[in-house]
């Protein structure tokens, strides 16, 4: 603590009026950068539109058939081919123009594109509920409403995540950390933190952080970078060079003289905290990001692996 304490210069703890208003600085919206997104080649993007068409055309034409059987009156003129054939162009165009798709998003900043990027994650999670629905209906384990709406449900299954698999992520764990530290600046520096304080973003950021020392074999204990941060905030003992610096050694980890000393004092303010009869945020149960096919493989050993129980469990004459 004493060696901390006599290395208070190099903590960016603010001294003046001139480091007290450096949120002041930062309040302004900042703009993502191309360097901050997956931009990806136009090759990529010719299949990505091929698979797009591909994968709406099975998608639009099961969930055709369902709405069909729902709403027998739509055989009536060509909506069926014209359904299958405008959803199979429009994925398509999310395929070739995912470039401008995701500069569109960026534009609207980190908000925007952090929670676009859950969204498309959160519409696959949807899809495997409704495939699971429909395969469990299909075999008759559970009630099934009607055959129109297990095929309906089957064929959303396809189109549900497509988007995320045509689009995927929008940037790397580490950049998208470093903006969200950067938006906190932003949050903080408004002068208007009754309204939101962007301590949901110092969090994020800070993950981030946890994550690039783990990369160098000096993980910290999960959590502690961010009450330590906000004890120091609390205490008016850090300013947004502090976060500035942190966002800019997750982009380039070589250049850690601005941090060494940095991390450590915020741990040690965590400690701080603790002793002054802070207690710990709560932590949240984040489980791992899978890949589209991780994600798939788990959905399919959770649908035999239901379906094996269910058939041991009518074998003997437990269910009937």
């Amino acid at each position: 603590p004493v060696a901390l304490t006599n290395q208070a210069s190099n903590l960016n703890i603010p001294k003046s009026p001139r480091d007290r208003n450096l949120s002041k600085a930062h309040s302004k919206n900042f703009e993502i950068a191309n360097d901050d997104l997956i931009l990806h080649r136009r090759r990529t993007l010719f299949i990505n539109a091929i698979e797009g068409a591909l994968i709406g055309f099975l998608g639009f034409t099961i969930t055709a058939i369902g709405i069909v059987g729902l709403f027998p009156s739509l055989l009536v003129g060509y909506f069926f081919s014209i359904f299958v054939a405008v959803g199979s162009a429009f994925y398509a165009a999310i395929g070739q123009f995912r470039n401008p798709i995701v500069r569109r998003i960026a534009n609207h900043g980190i908000a925007w594109t952090y929670w676009s990027q859950r969204v498309f994650s959160w519409l696959f999670w949807v899809s495997a509920l409704m495939a699971i629905y429909a395969v469990l209906s299909f075999r008759h384990i559970i009630p099934e409403y009607s055959d129109s709406v297990s095929i309906l449900f089957a064929g959303l299954y396809f189109l549900l995540p497509t988007p995320q698999f045509l689009i995927g992520k929008l940037m790397t764990d580490l950049k998208e950390a470093r903006l969200c530290l950067l938006q906190f600046m932003s949050d903080w520096g408004r002068g208007k933190p009754e309204f939101s304080t962007g301590h949901s973003w110092l969090r994020r950021g800070l993950r981030g952080t946890e994550q690039r020392l783990k990369a160098f074999g000096i993980p910290a204990p999960a959590g502690d970078l961010f009450l330590g941060s906000s004890y120091s905030l609390f205490k008016g003992h850090v300013s947004n060079i502090t976060f500035e610096e942190l966002a800019k050694w997750m982009i380039e980890p070589s250049n850690y003289s601005n941090v060494n000393w940095t991390i450590p004092f915020l741990l040690h303010e965590a400690k701080q905290a603790e002793e002054d009869g802070f207690g710990r945020p709560r932590r949240i149960l984040r489980p791992r990001s899978l890949t589209l096919p991780e994600a798939e493989s788990a959905i399919l050993i959770i649908i035999s692996v239901g379906t094996a129980i269910y058939g041991l469990l009518a074998h003997f004459s437990i269910l009937k």
